[in-house]
């Protein structure tokens, strides 16, 4: 990206905004310039009187967090706006001008406070859901969901989402150095206030980045996305719309890439009961994205009465992702965890492979998920039901698409067969409208001759009666003798 080239004496909210996508990295401002958009502001608008309270109350698009006698801000709104001024200093203080440049410091949080349009600083986090769907509701329709989604990149970078609840951010800014690729761990990681949790992610999730690092540099990124491209495949697969039939019961719509970071976490907690583990995978010291007394929670699925795997042999972090992906796989009616990726349309060759005889096996509640769970030595009859099971998935995804290839085709016909339609209806409607404005445009012309005529006719009345009028019928009949040339008349 170009560095902007802006008018400090004349700054416009469109070009703090262009700053801070220099600053902070392409796109970086797109959900704010949404934000921006909903609240009718103007980007062309001078910045100088963009801190307004008419403005601050604006950007809140009228979403709070009520809390006794707390009114929050919810999404950050303050918070992204002191960044935008941060970094429009930063990159003024970097500029060689002779403008003479009067940028005063602003923190809008406090702004905000002070012009009572909330009681305090920003609320962390975004809207919180009231419920969230269980994995039988949401996995299903994000498995669908994702299938269809063409980019690879985008693609897998969501299915790691879904199997490991890192920010989204977080997935698209993942380097290939910075995963373990023997072990699965994540380093930790610090972004001012937030933190990536330092852990040991399980086979599946380890399997896609295992495939993605191949050929590729330590520094390299895994994911060649971002988060608005993983909000727009969501969107364009038809993934969010599919939870509006859900919206009053959760309280709210699914917005994007960023709420998978609310749904995925809430199962992990609610249905899998490990919320002492999901604090520490989400990198937070509490759980309010989520919601409730979680700290009080105890584990019971997938763990029934043997020892408690996660306690003895491995990070609860990791026992809590590996009950993650067995119930993705439980919930889609897989045999194993391997399985997972052909019906995901992911590339992990080496997870997948229907003739490697070590699988992960689907665990079922009241099992031992650390016993059960493990990689295990299966029969040639179960290699051979893992191929026959592959081969039928993989025409099963073969006949989906070309079902809705040809269902689109289809639709595709019928919009032009309706589309020639309402040509030939509207071309019926106009030649019959015409023939009817002809008649009424002829109807019209006899009609004005006609009144042409009778004024003509009038007028030639008018003229006569004006040439008789002082005329009497005695004087042409007078006594007296009327002379005419030489002839006489006689009186009678």
């Amino acid at each position: 990206m170009e560095r902007p080239v802006v008018d400090f004496g004349n700054l416009t909210v469109r070009d703090v905004l262009d700053i801070l996508d220099y600053q902070k990295g392409p796109e970086h401002s797109r959900a704010f310039r949404s934000r921006l958009a909903q609240a009718d502001i103007d980007l062309d608008e001078q910045y100088a009187t963009f801190g307004t309270k008419k403005t601050l109350e604006a950007v809140t698009l009228d979403e709070f967090l009520i809390e006794g006698n707390k009114k929050l801000a919810r999404g950050s709104p303050f918070q992204t706006l002191t960044t935008m001024h941060n970094e429009l200093l930063k990159f003024a203080a970097a500029t060689e001008t002779n403008q003479q440049i009067n940028i005063p410091n602003e923190d809008y949080g406090d702004k905000a406070v002070k012009l009572d349009i909330v009681t305090g600083k920003q609320t962390r986090g975004t809207r919180v859901f009231k419920a969230f769907p269980r994995s039988d509701i949401l996995f299903p329709k994000l498995a669908e969901a994702v299938r269809k989604i063409p980019d690879k990149d985008t693609r897998e970078a969501i299915v790691f989402n879904l199997l490991m609840p890192m920010r989204p951010g977080e997935v698209a800014d993942l380097k290939v150095g910075e995963i373990d690729l023997e072990t699965g761990q994540i380093a930790g990681k610090l972004r001012g206030q937030k933190t990536r949790a330092e852990i040991i992610i399980p086979e599946a999730p380890l399997a896609i980045i295992r495939e993605r690092a191949k050929d590729k540099k330590p520094g390299d990124p895994l994911f060649k996305t971002n988060t608005p491209k993983m909000t727009e495949a969501l969107k364009a697969s038809g993934f969010i719309e599919s939870m509006d039939e859900y919206e009053q019961i959760m309280g709210r719509k699914i917005k994007g890439a960023a709420d998978i970071r609310k749904l995925i976490p809430a199962i992990i907690a609610y249905e899998l009961d490990y919320p002492d583990a999901i604090s520490e995978i989400m990198g937070h010291s509490e759980f309010s994205d989520i919601g409730g007394d979680i700290a009080k929670m105890t584990k019971r699925s997938y763990i029934g009465t043997g020892r408690m795997f996660g306690e003895d042999f491995e990070f609860s972090t990791t026992t809590a992702l590996k009950s993650l992906q067995n119930k993705w796989a439980e919930t889609l009616g897989l045999g194993t965890v391997n399985e997972l990726f052909d019906v995901l349309d992911v590339d992990a060759p080496d997870f997948t492979d229907p003739d490697d005889p070590y699988k992960i096996r689907v665990v079922f509640e009241g099992e031992n998920l650390g016993i059960e769970g493990k990689p295990t030595l299966l029969s040639p009859e179960e290699i051979a039901a893992n191929r026959a099971s592959a081969i039928a998935t993989t025409n099963l995804r073969v006949a989906q698409f070309e079902l809705e290839a040809a269902q689109a085709r289809g639709e595709a016909v019928d919009r032009d067969v309706e589309t020639a339609q309402r040509t030939i209806r509207d071309k019926d409607i106009l030649i019959e409208g015409a023939a009817a404005q002809a008649e009424i445009d002829e109807a019209n012309r006899r009609a004005r001759q006609a009144v042409r005529q009778d004024q003509e006719l009038n007028d030639i009345d008018d003229k006569l009666d004006g040439r008789y009028a002082d005329l009497e019928t005695d004087d042409l009949f007078d006594e007296d003798v009327t002379e005419a040339g030489d002839n006489k008349l006689p009186n009678t």
